[in-house]
């Protein structure tokens, strides 16, 4: 019995030890313009998103998200503007947006300051 407890007490021990944190060479928010941050955010589907920048120099960001079940979803949507060397410009805040059911819902958005070359459009459910 004693070594059968001194076994456990070993490996719960050595378990629970420091550990090193891994790498990720490259993060979703690198690879992928859109990020839907919640698994249950499922049904939302991306019809089209565009960035344009006008004469003043700031962009702005379209998207237009698709609902597919047959009852309204609730997310919250920020959006992040990146320079041209990929380096965070401005972020908004995390704004409430619906999506109603069974169409296609549009949501915009501007930076204030110019100078924005790239965009990041995160989606998460409502806190």
């Amino acid at each position: 019995m004693k070594p059968v407890f001194i076994f456990f007490f070993c490996s719960l021990v050595l378990a629970c030890g420091p550990y090193r944190l891994s790498q990720n060479s490259k993060p979703l928010q690198e690879k992928e313009q859109i990020v839907a941050i919640d698994l249950a955010l499922t049904n939302l589907n991306v019809v089209k998103h565009i960035g344009r920048v006008d004469e003043q120099g700031r962009m702005t960001v379209q998207v237009e998200l698709e609902n597919e079940k047959n009852k309204d979803i609730w997310t919250d949507i920020q959006v992040i503007f990146r320079d041209d060397k990929g380096f965070e410009l401005e972020r908004s805040s995390w704004e409430p947006f619906m999506a109603h059911r069974k169409t296609v819902s549009m949501f915009e958005k501007m930076a204030m300051k110019p100078g924005a070359k790239d965009y990041r459009i995160l989606i998460r459910n409502t806190k």
